[in-house]
């Protein structure tokens, strides 16, 4: 995460968890696109979450389990960060 609120990743894409969908791996840093504003990252094995400064979270990769946490209970990847629909705000995300 850099200093602005944008993100970057690098590494395997094969659930979608840099993020694109137009790339299987990169070596080198790549911007996340779609996010803005970004204060926390959480990590997991193959899906990632993001909370931006106005308490949304985004998540996309793996969601094999439902671990991106969209409430139609789709398992596929999802290379896109989506927004996770909240009942009220947050301020802290984990992995």
């Amino acid at each position: 995460m850099r200093n602005q609120g944008k993100s970057n990743c690098w590494g395997s894409n094969a659930f979608g968890q840099l993020g694109r969908d137009d790339i299987r791996h990169s070596s080198s840093p790549l911007k996340i696109p779609y996010l803005k504003n970004i204060k926390q990252i959480a990590v997991s094995t193959n899906s990632i979450c993001a909370l931006d400064r106005d308490m949304k979270v985004y998540c996309w990769g793996d969601n094999g389990r439902y671990q991106l946490g969209n409430l139609d209970y789709d398992r596929r990847k999802r290379p896109i960060p989506d927004v996770v629909p909240l009942v009220k705000p947050i301020s802290k995300i984990v992995a």
